[in-house]
């Protein structure tokens, strides 16, 4: 299973690296959960834009590749995009659902 969650990060990271002006800054965590896995991707908050897309459709798309690719090999994907400044104690009260 730990070999098919880090296919499934390394896609992330191909995809998201493709569409952001800092590729150096991507970096995609992994957070097990109970059901799920939760794939973080963190992008410079200048290039948010870029991966969020007008109207969301970039990320739609992200999340439409990952799922099915997830759903290829049985995994259950989340998939949170997230400015690369932003505090891990505000994203670890998020992951705790307390947000």
């Amino acid at each position: 299973m730990e070999n098919q969650n880090s296919h499934i990060r390394v896609l992330i990271e191909e995809i998201v690296r493709a569409l952001v002006r800092v590729p150096s800054e991507v970096r995609v965590v992994e957070v097990p959960g109970p059901h799920a896995t939760n794939y973080r991707i963190e992008v410079n908050p200048k290039d948010l834009g870029q991966v969020i897309g007008k109207h969301k459709k970039t990320a739609r798309a992200i999340r439409a590749v990952v799922h099915a690719a997830a759903r290829k090999s049985k995994l259950a994907v989340l998939i949170d995009i997230t400015p690369a400044d932003q505090s891990e104690a505000a994203l670890q009260t998020r992951y705790d659902g307390q947000l």
